[in-house]
Parts: structure tokens; C-alpha cells; sequence
């Protein structure tokens, strides 16, 4: 009984294509998702904007590295989910 239960999972399994696409249910990388693709939080962030309105992109930036250059605010995320951490941004 169980021979022929696994020499007829062999065949089926034979017929599958290997590029079958599979799909992992994720959410598109955004600000607003709950699921929380990225460890930092930055790599799904709104851009730097001015600290007053940090959703307005209006941080000044230094034209070879791209970092801000002035006091800037960021938006990194707005889904109701409790991070449970304490996050701390340096230079």
C-alpha cells in the first residue's frame, strides 16, 4: 500500500514544470503595509522631507553621498503595528 502511494506521487511530481511561478502572498513594499518585509525600516520608508512635514521631501541633500545635510524628518511607517523597538538614528 504505501509503495504505490509514493511510486504515484513520483509520477505526478515528474509532470511539473520547474518554472512554475509560486506566489508568497507579500504586500507591496510600502509605508502603510502591516507585514514588514525589511528589518530596516528606512529600506520601505516615505523620502526625507523637512522636519515640520516629513511626508513633503523637502530635506536638503548632499549631492555625492545622498544624505540629508540639515535637520530632516521621515516617515517610516504608518500601518498601526507596535515595532516593540526603540530606534535610533545617527551620523
Amino acid at each position: 500500500m504505501y509503495w504505490c502511494i509514493i511510486f504515484s506521487t513520483l509520477i505526478s511530481m515528474s509532470n511539473i514544470n520547474a518554472y512554475v511561478a509560486i506566489g508568497g502572498n507579500l504586500d507591496g513594499v510600502r509605508d502603510w503595509t502591516r507585514s514588514l518585509q525589511y528589518v530596516n525600516l528606512v529600506r520601505q520608508s516615505r523620502v526625507w522631507g523637512s522636519p515640520s512635514s516629513p511626508w513633503d521631501a523637502n530635506a536638503t541633500f548632499d549631492s555625492i553621498t545622498g544624505w540629508p545635510t540639515r535637520d530632516f524628518g521621515m516617515v517610516l511607517s504608518t500601518a498601526a503595528v507596535d515595532m516593540g523597538e526603540t530606534y535610533l538614528l545617527n551620523a
